[in-house]
């Protein structure tokens, strides 16, 4: 979703299909040089001895390898992750339809941020007209599907 390009910061998102067609998102990490912060709200099946499993994650953890990389703030379902930037991340948690998962992402950049992050949430440069920049690309597609792809972590 969101890339620094000369600092090691990265936010990505992970979305399971829901509901049929469309896709809800259900994970999330932040990461910071050596740090990490997940949140994993998704469903996997799990095989064993040919037999398929439904396991529930209902997880959020942490790897902070010092105090200064990511600063954590949780209130309730509500949890807000600060980078050295001062860039913050927040997001809820909680139950939509029949489907457990993550309810919305914010990003909120900082003026350190500006002309140096690309991604699904576009290159924080306060124009528009290239927000569709695909991976790897220096200039802007109009086709959704290939700038969505081109951003796809498996």
């Amino acid at each position: 979703m969101y890339l620094h390009n000369r600092l090691p910061l990265q936010i990505n998102a992970y979305f399971r299909e829901c509901n049929g067609r469309a896709l809800c998102n259900c994970g999330l990490a932040v990461r910071s040089g050596d740090s990490v912060f997940v949140a994993n709200f998704c469903e996997t099946i799990v095989e064993r001895d040919g037999i398929s499993e439904r396991k529930l994650n209902r997880y959020v953890i942490q790897r902070l390898c010092d105090d200064q990389s990511l600063i954590v703030i949780e209130n309730g379902n509500t949890i807000e992750v600060i980078l050295p930037t001062g860039t913050k991340v927040r997001f809820s948690h909680g139950q939509v339809y029949h489907f457990y998962g993550i309810t919305g992402i914010y990003i909120y950049p900082t003026s350190l941020d500006r002309d140096l992050t690309k991604g699904l949430c576009g290159i924080y440069n306060g124009q528009s007209n290239d927000d569709f920049t695909p991976e790897g690309a220096t200039v802007p597609t109009s086709d959704p599907v290939t700038f969505a792809k081109s951003w796809k972590y498996v």
